[in-house]
């Protein structure tokens, strides 16, 4: 999905940071069950886009990542409406300065402004996930354009060179070897979108990485470079979607 092979491979390195920290939040100690369930999401999150990143999955369906993470954003707001307690422990202090580091998984308690704007915030990164995939097919798109509807788009490579794509079976995924989505033939739509969720994600990276070096040093914990390590995940996958969506302008 990235003709830049340089950029290919950051997104790839900022992903696979993420999922291991992931990993590593998940397997460092007992958490909640809805905080599994988000570690889960973003896993799944961070792979999917490590494999969307290289030519090979252009081919592949889309229609069904992009239902499972519409199902993902709905899940994140879903938690707005869980106790507290189901979703972190009483002793974890999840206010608006969350010390707790790893415990809150990725569902921290909601019954802060911290909390409540950390789900809302899971939620719309899920969505965006979804929309990347409905991008990537485009006749799921409203006001796609003939072509598109009868399962092909015309885009320019990297070279200039037009090239016509085909949906192969109905199965959502598009044939499109080394191309830039941001050139297809999409609804007028598309790119203002996509140029506001580059920006937001970017800022989203900046915030997470202000947050993660001020909860280190109100915890305490200067010198623990895995302390809060979520908060580094969250940074590597802002910044990787902000490159992502760019890619796609």
């Amino acid at each position: 999905m990235i003709d830049n092979l340089a950029l290919r491979w950051v997104v790839t390195i900022l992903f696979a940071i993420a999922a291991a920290l992931t990993v590593y939040a998940m397997v460092r100690q007992r958490l909640h069950w809805p905080a599994y369930v988000g570690h889960v999401l973003h896993l799944i999150m961070a792979l999917a886009m490590i494999v969307m990143a290289w030519p090979f999955s252009m081919s592949w369906p889309t229609t069904g990542p992009m239902i499972f993470f519409i199902v993902a954003a709905v899940w994140f707001l879903a938690t707005l409406a869980f106790p507290s307690s189901v979703l972190a422990d009483a002793e974890c202090g999840c206010g608006d300065v969350c010390t707790c580091g790893a415990h809150c998984g990725c569902v921290p308690a909601t019954d802060s402004v911290f909390g409540r704007s950390v789900a809302v915030y899971h939620a719309a990164m899920m969505g965006a996930m979804a929309w990347m995939y409905a991008v990537m097919n485009g006749s799921l798109l409203p006001g796609s354009d003939s072509a598109m509807a009868s399962g092909s788009v015309e885009y320019t490579s990297a070279l200039g060179q037009l090239v016509l794509a085909h949906d192969h079976g109905g199965s959502g995924g598009m044939d499109m070897p080394g191309m830039d989505m941001g050139h297809s033939t999409q609804p007028g739509y598309v790119t203002p979108i996509n140029a506001i969720l580059t920006i937001g994600f970017a800022v989203a990276a900046v915030v997470w990485l202000y947050r993660y070096f001020d909860r280190r040093r109100r915890a305490g914990t200067p010198s623990d470079l895995l302390a809060f390590a979520g908060d580094i995940s969250q940074i590597c996958m802002a910044a990787g979607m902000a490159i992502m969506f760019g890619a796609m302008l």
